[in-house]
């Protein structure tokens, strides 16, 4: 062979390895060769990634740094929050709190709950409270001052929370709680809370009461704590 052509074959062979050289897959600072796929299919499995550094060398990260990283990265968005607050006997089952038809409706949610009774007289609730979402559960004995002292008792992180008022859960009013139940509204729209009305929506009707309220109409039955919790998690949605 000539020469001339030993020249030209080395240098085609140069052009070759340089080509295969720029079509293997960059991973980039902060990635492992053996986090591509092993099939070959060309995909890379997103790892903790640290900035590149000038050293002719890579660093790799330190195991304290890189266990940080993952928990940052693996830990969920905190969950919402829902606080109800109120005395009435339903928010206080047989079996805790838990069982409520308020904790079974935040928990249907995805929401973390939380119950609390009124303050009482001057007491007012600790600073350290927090919510996204404050339901005060409502009695057939409540009105707009016993609603406006409850709300003038939240600490002041609580003040700019969504707030929910839950009218009693019953088959009807009297004349006497709908009068109170109408001054609640007014002072809702200026407070800016909402309210949920389970007699106006009929969520309990004649025909369905001995299914989900006690004899005395005052407590849910076990049906009672699904049904409600059901149609307050949709309302509160």
């Amino acid at each position: 062979m000539s020469q001339l052509s030993k020249t030209a074959s080395a240098a085609l062979a140069a052009l070759v390895v340089s080509g295969a050289a720029a079509v293997v897959p960059l991973l980039g600072p902060g990635s492992d060769a053996d986090s591509a796929d092993p099939a070959g299919g060309g995909s890379v499995r997103p790892v903790a990634s640290t900035p590149a550094t000038p050293s002719a060398g890579r660093a790799s990260t330190p195991a304290d740094v890189a266990s940080g990283l993952s928990a940052r990265l693996e830990t969920p968005a905190a969950r919402r929050v829902a606080l109800f607050l109120g005395d009435v006997p339903a928010l206080h089952p047989s079996g805790g709190t838990s069982r409520s038809f308020a904790c079974r409706a935040a928990a249907g949610l995805g929401w973390t709950c939380a119950v609390r009774s009124r303050p009482v007289g001057q007491a007012r609730y600790p600073a350290s409270l927090r919510a996204d979402v404050v339901v005060v559960v409502l009695s057939t004995q409540d009105d707009a001052r016993t609603v406006t002292a409850t709300l003038d008792a939240l600490p002041a992180a609580l003040r700019g929370a969504r707030t929910v008022l839950l009218a009693p859960v019953a088959v009807s009013l009297t004349t006497a709680q709908a009068a109170r139940l109408a001054a609640v509204r007014q002072l809702a729209v200026e407070r800016g809370s909402e309210v949920v009305d389970p007699v106006a929506s009929h969520w309990i009707t004649a025909q369905n009461r001995h299914t989900y309220l006690s004899g005395d109409g005052t407590l849910p039955t076990t049906a009672g704590i699904a049904y409600v919790a059901q149609l307050l998690a949709a309302a509160l949605r």
